[in-house]
This record gives C-alpha cells, structure tokens and sequence, in this order.
C-alpha cells in the first residue's frame, strides 16, 4: 500500500483484530510516515453500505432522543 503523504511504498508493523470481521493495520512508510488502514469482510461492507438501513437506524435513535 502506497502512503497516502509521500506516496512511497509501506510496510505492516501491528495488525489488531477488531470486532465483526474488520482488522486494523498499522503501517509505516520507507520515509517514516505512520498511518492506518482498514480491512472488512464484504458482508460488512455491504451491512455498512446498505443506506436504508442505516437511515432506519437514526430515524430509531432520533426518536429516543426527541422523547
């Protein structure tokens, strides 16, 4: 992966798994830039890109609040 700063390649120094499906990736580049990157199974991509239901969700949690 290319740093999104200096554009030179990367390498992994820490991956952590996080909870349903999805890892995050530490990553430093040849120049000594840090930064993260995400990793999700493409059911989660797929909960997260799915518009509707996450419009429901707020609609939800709006609702509490206004109460």
């Amino acid at each position: 992966m290319k740093c999104p700063i200096c554009q030179s390649g990367s390498k992994v120094k820490d991956v952590r798994e996080k909870r349903r499906e999805s890892k995050t990736r530490k990553r430093v580049c040849e120049n000594g830039h840090s930064f993260l990157s995400y990793e999700v199974s493409e059911e989660r991509l797929a909960e997260l890109l799915d518009y509707e239901k996450a419009f429901n969700k707020i609609q939800e949690v709006m609702e509490k609040y206004d109460q």
